[in-house]
């Protein structure tokens, strides 16, 4: 007992020093300050009168050596975290954004401020966010690694911003706390994602606004406390999370002085007004545009924030298996597995709350701020994210920071009491586990490269997860990866989710149209409408269908109700131009393609509109301004072989082969020998009428492929344009052979018949329009060829019953009913004949067909008109 007292005089003696060394300001760039934050003495942190009190606010970063080093090694972390995002595009919402009229044109900052409604794809009024991108668009257009450079430099900003933070709050381990949360997995939504630049603004401005009300230790000066609700308006108008803020600095001021007096409140007060005032109107802008209702009660909302809360800090405890749609869990009084999150968050608070006297206020601080900054997302307000999932891990991007700065500033003081080996080795670990976050981060990084990484993760994860598979489709279609989107939108067909089967069946109509079967593709398109006959894109698939297959005049009328309906869309106003191309409207198709290309941002293309403008001005005669169209296109499309088709063939018509065959080349490179590319090239040619080169380009597919039947149908169409009728037959009989079900088949079996009529067989001729005919009844031109077939034989009974199908499909032609007027003369039914050819004359009084039939029929039987 004697040895003890001296030993215990001197630890008091010590802690008088260390009382008296805390009341003096300290170093800014000291990174070892006494334990007086998160993880500190509660004696050494609450209840103290304020250490800078009596002196002046210190500054917030100074031009040192250290910390330019600090700085450089936290940029360096970022950059190397997030590398992935620089070579990533678009993905899912960024279309709120993409192509929006307010953020392309030069007046629209004046929309986004002041007529938000403007914004289709946004439901809350956040103007800095879309400022943001308004700017960015004016210095480098829709090229998606600009923004996603802005997002990864304003989260370096607020990794630095963190540090300084805290550093002012006297934290323990203040640059090491801000590295970690520059590499934690948990940031990579908010980064990586360009439309979640809400996350990193409203951080950005919160922390300004705390790092402004710290420094001035809670008592601002006017100019101050101006600055600060400036920094906070736009942190509030960047996303409403920041709310929450005014609550979070009564509680800085609680823990740093042991109360709250009314002068804190009082100064608080104007920021608490001014988030209040802006979350209402936001709210109210919200439920205008998206109203929802979940129907949830008081205990399954209990269950869903208590469940929450502990999933929030699981992942930041063990970042793994991250995913942007996690599966919802079950809540209900009834369901036992529910209360078990609410027993946790209580046991929670008990021992925070039991053990303050051993480790201090400091955990519980961080514990309130995580949950005070979560609470607008845990699911007591409705909000539209709650039907895809309970949680996302962009909502704790600010919030973490309470449970990072916890476990961070404890550890750090833990290590600080090592000594020797023990010390080096605790240096090392804390390197170890920020190269596993970071490496960790890059790999999830990577998963938002475009649409299709993004969403086969989130399916290889969660695959019932709402609209993933739908969105999955879309975004392989966009590849032209078809069969997958086949997969993936009958997938999403499967899963019979109000509101998504018409998007799943449209997607699976595009899929089938361009895998060759329009049967099929008609009856989801059908399906869609029977869904939704106002949705447009439906209509537009339906009109894509009828395109297909020949029907421009009613797909043109498709269209157009798809554009009443939609009459933004450039893919709709595309569809209608090459409508009005193929029905020979080539003015109206280039306006409608301008049309198209003001909604079309260049992110999404405008290759093919200029591509269909200049093929009109070809067809025109303006090949100058065919030239410079086509070469926008090539600018936009290098890749693609359309425009270098194209070019080919108008320097064909110009008379410069050698440049037609330098194009070619080109686009003969880009298919790297596959028969899928080497045949669009070869029916290109096909089209242009080059015969002799596409039956060469056609040949080359089949050696790729010697199995595939589209090659042998357009090798066989080809064959048959340039008159080699005999190899034609051949050609085409194989592809049947190889595919009977295809689309095309009708199409062959006329063609055959046809080249059957040039060598002199009849009876096989016949035999294929009839063919042709069971594929599709309803094709008229086939119907009027078989009956000439059988008029041209005088099997003029056979050829009045196809004529009287004819007059059946095509009502209003003149034509048509002429050629049953004269075959009915033949049968011996003149009556019928002459009422036949009046009614040609009907429709067209000037038909000469019919007005000689009847002149020479009324005199073959002695009558005077």
């Amino acid at each position: 007992a004697n040895r003890r007292m001296p030993h215990r005089g001197r630890r008091q003696s010590q802690r008088k020093r260390l009382a008296s060394d805390r009341s003096q300001p300290q170093p800014e760039s000291a990174n070892t300050q006494p334990p007086g934050g998160p993880s500190g003495n509660p004696t050494e942190s609450r209840g103290q009168a304020d250490p800078q009190s009596a002196a002046s606010p210190p500054r917030v970063f100074d031009l040192t050596r250290p910390n330019l080093l600090a700085v450089a090694i936290l940029a360096a972390l970022v950059a190397a975290s997030y590398s992935p995002s620089m070579q990533a595009g678009f993905v899912w919402d960024d279309a709120a954004f993409v192509g929006e009229p307010a953020v392309r044109d030069a007046s629209g900052i004046g929309r986004i401020w002041f007529s938000p409604g403007v914004l289709r794809s946004e439901g809350h009024y956040w103007p800095i966010v879309y400022s943001s991108f308004w700017l960015e668009h004016k210095l480098w257009g829709y090229s998606p690694a600009g923004f996603h450079r802005v997002n990864i430099l304003l989260h370096l900003i607020n990794c630095i911003l963190i540090w300084r933070l805290m550093l002012l709050l006297e934290v323990p381990g203040a640059w090491w706390i801000a590295a970690v949360f520059a590499v934690h997995p948990l940031r990579v939504e908010s980064v990586a994602w360009i439309i979640e630049r809400k996350d990193l603004l409203c951080t950005l401005f919160s922390l300004v606004t705390a790092l402004i009300w710290v420094r001035a230790n809670g008592r601002p000066s006017k100019r101050e406390h101006a600055l600060a609700t400036v920094a906070y308006a736009a942190a509030m108008l960047s996303k409403s999370m920041a709310v929450t803020l005014p609550a979070a600095l009564i509680l800085w001021r609680w823990w740093k002085r042991g109360r709250v007096t009314g002068a804190d409140c009082l100064r608080v007060t104007p920021l608490a007004t001014l988030a209040a005032a802006i979350t209402l109107a936001d709210l109210a802008f919200y439920q205008g545009r998206e109203p929802l209702s979940l129907g949830y009660d008081f205990i399954e909302r209990m269950q869903i924030a208590a469940g929450a809360l502990l999933w929030y800090a699981g992942k930041i405890l063990w970042p793994t298996h991250l995913v942007v749609i996690y599966p919802h869990w079950k809540v209900g009084i009834g369901e036992l597995s529910a209360w078990a999150p609410v027993a946790g968050c209580a046991a929670m608070a008990g021992i925070l709350w039991w053990s303050r006297r051993r480790v201090g206020w400091g955990p519980s601080l961080g514990a309130a701020f995580f949950a005070l900054t979560l609470s607008p997302v845990l699911g007591f307000i409705d909000y539209g994210y709650m039907q895809f999932s309970f949680v996302a891990d962009r909502y704790q991007y600010l919030a973490g920071l309470g449970v990072i700065s916890v476990l961070v500033s404890g550890a750090f003081s833990a290590s600080a009491k090592l000594q020797g080996r023990m010390r080096n080795a605790a240096k090392v670990a804390a390197v170890m586990i920020l190269a596993i976050l970071s490496g960790v981060t890059w790999r999830h990084a990577a998963r938002y490269e475009n649409g299709v990484t993004l969403f086969q993760h989130i399916v290889s994860k969660n695959p019932t997860a709402r609209s993933a598979h739908v969105n999955l489709a879309s975004a392989l279609l966009d590849q032209r990866r078809d069969e997958e989107a086949l997969e993936a939108a009958l997938t999403a067909i499967g899963q019979r989710r109000p509101g998504l089967s018409t998007m799943a069946h449209i997607s699976a109509a595009t899929a089938l149209l361009r895998l060759g079967r329009p049967d099929e593709a008609r009856g989801h398109a059908s399906q869609a409408m029977e869904q939704e006959p106002r949705n447009a894109g439906a209509l537009a698939t339906h009109a894509k269908i009828l395109a297909l297959q020949g029907e421009h005049a009613a797909a043109l009328e498709a269209y157009e109700d798809a554009l009443e309906i939609d009459s933004r869309s450039a893919a709709i106003q595309t569809g209608l131009a090459e409508a009005l191309f193929e029905l020979q409207r080539y003015e109206e198709c280039i306006e409608t393609s301008r049309q198209a290309l003001t909604e079309l941002a260049a992110a999404r293309g405008g290759g093919a509109q200029h591509l269909l403008i200049g093929r009109s001005w070809q067809r025109l005669g303006r090949m100058d301004r065919a030239e410079q169209s086509m070469l926008q296109a090539l600018d936009l499309m290098p890749q693609h072989q359309d425009p270098l088709l194209a070019l080919s063939g108008l320097r064909h018509e110009q008379g410069r082969p050698g440049d037609a065959e330098d194009y070619l080349s080109r686009a003969k490179q880009l298919s790297e020998g596959k028969e899928p590319s080497l045949r669009y090239a070869a029916d290109a040619l096909r089209k242009q009428k080059r015969h002799e080169e596409a039956i060469a380009l056609f040949r080359e597919a089949l050696e790729a492929d010697p199995e595939s039947a589209s090659s042998h149908a357009g090798l066989g169409h080809s064959l048959f344009d340039s008159g080699r009728y005999q190899e034609a037959v051949a050609s085409m009989q194989r592809s049947i052979s190889l595919d009977p079900d295809s689309w095309v088949v009708g199409t062959l079996h006329s063609l055959i018949a046809q080249a059957f009529e040039q060598l002199g067989r009849p009876a096989d001729a016949e035999t294929h329009y009839l063919a042709a005919i069971e594929r599709k009844p309803q094709e008229a031109h086939w119907v009027d060829r078989l009956a000439l077939l059988l008029y041209q034989q005088k099997r003029y009974h056979d050829a009045e019953r196809w004529y009287e199908r004819m007059v059946e499909l095509m009502p209003g032609s003149a034509q048509a009913f002429a050629n049953l007027a004269a075959t009915r003369h033949f049968v011996g039914k003149p009556e019928e004949a002459i009422q036949a050819f009046r009614h040609a004359l009907t429709l067209d009084p000037n038909s000469r067909a019919a007005q000689s039939g009847l002149a020479n029929i009324l005199a073959a039987t002695g009558r005077q008109e």
